[in-house]
């Protein structure tokens, strides 16, 4: 919940309500030098800022406040097609998309899944790709996802109109270089449409932070770390140095 929280927080209800870490209202953190800090919109602005949507590169944090939203009922589910309809499914779910309204999140997934007793039968070693990842996703976008609200943290809008991401898990060491070429592979094959940002709760892959901000963002980010921990003591997968 923090970490999917201080990374910015695509949930299903993201398109009508926007990214969680804007939700939040205060923040609890030790910072590099030991000291217990209550961040919020009075207290420490700044670092209330850079910690919705920075990351976790400015202390442990201890506890959340956040604002909630209430529904009186969800639908949800998935559907699967085999993966020869790929095309005509893509077509049909661009259209669709297009239209839905803001209330509805959703997203595109090719699986190939294991053929391993924890997968059910039907799905086991299927669409044949013979891929080491276990899938590629997009997540639709748009909606209160586009526009940052009224103090927003750092991360307040997501570009584009879908998230793209992939997952593989290297159950033995020399899966590894085959999944970080295969994940290459689809960045390259989608790069000409890249919206030009990194959405960093994606990328577990150590990469540049600078990629998930605008560069005004990031060097208020950087301004932020300097004042907090100039000794760099907390190191987040996409640090900000």
């Amino acid at each position: 919940m923090v970490g999917y929280s201080l990374g910015g927080g695509i949930g299903w209800l993201a398109r009508r309500h926007g990214l969680a870490a804007n939700s939040i209202t205060a923040v609890e953190l030790v910072t590099a030098d030991g000291e217990l800090v209550r961040a919020d919109a009075d207290h420490e602005p700044d670092l209330f800022w850079a910690l919705r949507g920075g990351g976790g590169s400015f202390g442990v944090v201890t506890a959340l406040e956040m604002s909630l939203v209430g529904l009186a009922e969800v639908y949800a589910g998935s559907v699967m097609w085999p993966a020869e309809h790929a095309s005509e499914l893509f077509h049909a779910y661009r259209e669709w998309a297009a239209e839905v309204p803001t209330a509805m999140t959703s997203g595109f997934r090719f699986l190939c899944l294991p053929p391993i007793p924890e997968v059910p039968e039907p799905l086991r070693g299927v669409p044949g790709s013979n891929s080491p990842l276990l899938m590629v996703a997009l997540r639709h976008l748009g909606g209160a996802l586009a526009t940052a609200p009224e103090g927003a943290g750092a991360l307040g809008s997501l570009a584009g109109a879908y998230a793209l991401y992939g997952v593989g898990v290297p159950m033995a060491p020399e899966m590894a270089g085959a999944i970080h070429a295969h994940l290459d592979r689809v960045i390259d094959a989608v790069e000409p449409w890249s919206a030009g940002r990194d959405y960093l709760n994606f990328a577990e892959r150590p990469g540049d932070a600078s990629s998930g901000f605008s560069p005004e963002g990031y060097r208020r980010l950087r301004y932020v770390k300097a004042h907090v921990d100039p000794d760099d003591l907390f190191q987040a997968s996409h640090p900000v140095r």
